[in-house]
């Protein structure tokens, strides 16, 4: 590669002496437009998952709370602004702050080894709470296998294009498992309505479970859009966290 290009101009650069004319350029534009989305939508995703850890920091000041188009703005502006600086600048703040996040890491998990030092009785009064209530360790599995929910959630998806639709719920029981099945036009605004019905009807947060779908994120994310369905994980919790801000009556999201 350095001797094919020894001025930079990399594997782009070899395409298009290799391809003729006008195929080897349309190919190295086609292949910088790649590079270039790439580029942005890195940038956005990062700079919006962030500004949703600050926002959602309880130390983060309360103008901030509601404007994450605005501090998402913000960042994408600061990196925009280190990149114009040049490459060497923005790995250099790049391994700062990679070298603040592991020290921060580090302090926490040196706290709670402290803890867990220090307040060792904690850890055994645990273990004698937990042996005194069960004889043995079978025991605890046998317990904890039959209080495990066994209350499972299907949603269908009648029509996507329906934005409007009443959710009906049906209780079934299928090879002795309890099944609620509901129809709605996506499902995870279905999952996220009935997990805010359950919490307000019953006083209680409830918690979902998700698994993850294989398969590529763009086919499901395409599926979500076309159908309603896909991987409904993180559209549930983002969903759940738009409509309810109080973080401790919204109910949570398991994804494993």
């Amino acid at each position: 590669m350095a001797a094919e290009s020894p001025y930079g101009e990399g594997s782009l650069a070899m395409l298009e002496r290799i391809l003729s004319w006008w195929s080897g350029k349309i190919l190295v534009l086609v292949l910088l437009g790649f590079a270039a989305t790439d580029f942005m939508i890195t940038m956005t995703l990062s700079a919006a998952d962030a500004s949703t850890h600050l926002l959602e920091n309880p130390y983060a000041p309360d103008f901030l709370h509601g404007r994450q188009f605005v501090v998402t703005l913000v960042l994408l502006a600061a990196l925009a602004a280190v990149f114009l600086r040049g490459f060497s600048e923005a790995i250099g703040i790049a391994v700062v702050l990679v070298a603040v996040y592991l020290a921060l890491n580090a302090v926490v998990v040196g706290d709670a080894l402290v803890h867990l030092v220090t307040g060792s009785a904690k850890v055994s009064d645990w273990w004698s709470a937990l042996t005194t209530e069960h004889s043995s360790a079978l025991a605890v599995i046998g317990v904890a296998l039959v209080a495990f929910p066994t209350v499972f959630l299907e949603v269908s998806v009648a029509d996507a294009w329906e934005f409007e639709a009443d959710l009906e719920i049906r209780g079934e029981e299928r090879f002795g498992y309890r099944v609620l099945t509901v129809s709605r036009t996506a499902v995870a605004n279905g999952i996220a309505a009935i997990c805010l019905a359950m919490r307000d009807q019953f006083g209680l947060v409830p918690h979902v479970y998700f698994d993850w779908t294989e398969g590529s994120p763009l086919v499901h994310f395409l599926r979500f859009i076309l159908w309603g369905s896909g991987e409904v994980a993180q559209v549930t919790r983002e969903v759940l966290r738009r409509a309810e801000p109080d973080r401790s009556r919204r109910p949570h999201v398991h994804v494993g």
